[in-house]
């Protein structure tokens, strides 16, 4: 039986194609903030959903 070569993981090596906990995707985990079929695809969308735009700037 062939083995695969180590692949560096954090807390050490397992071998290439072994699933590990961070083999979930972001869908996911985050699966309920796609609407209407749109992925978000970077983590600044997923901010903007979350984070008020409307701060005001305090002018001395």
């Amino acid at each position: 039986m062939l083995m695969k070569p180590p692949v560096e993981a954090e807390g050490g090596c397992v071998p290439a194609g072994t699933p590990t906990l961070k083999a979930k995707t972001l869908d996911d985990i985050y699966g309920h903030q796609v609407a209407a079929g749109k992925r978000l695809v970077s983590l600044d969308e997923q901010l903007m959903l979350i984070i008020p735009v409307n701060l005001t700037l305090q002018t001395p």
